[in-house]
């Protein structure tokens, strides 16, 4: 099972599905199923860097907090030890 090390934001899904967490120490972005506490990784390689791309191709430094777009389809990263406000794609 995914371990959390300082997780530093959450958004839940507009479904009420799914939350999203900035996983700070981890340098990730997890989803939490609401109704099974199952956690995957949906971007984030663990390593501590500045890169897009998607899913562990992604690399974010200490990642603080969160939102969701309106629609559910966007994730807004606060990517505290790069200065930058990512964008994840939600599948």
């Amino acid at each position: 099972a995914a371990q959390f090390c300082c997780p530093a934001g959450i958004a839940i899904s507009p479904d009420g599905g799914a939350l999203f967490v900035a996983d700070y120490g981890n340098d990730k972005i997890r989803r939490v199923a609401v109704t099974t506490g199952e956690v995957t990784t949906i971007a984030g390689s663990g390593e501590a860097g500045d890169a897009d791309g998607v899913g562990d191709a992604a690399e974010f430094d200490n990642p603080s907090g969160i939102a969701i777009s309106p629609d559910g389809g966007a994730l807004f990263v606060a990517d505290n030890g790069n200065n930058k406000i990512r964008q994840v794609e939600v599948a």
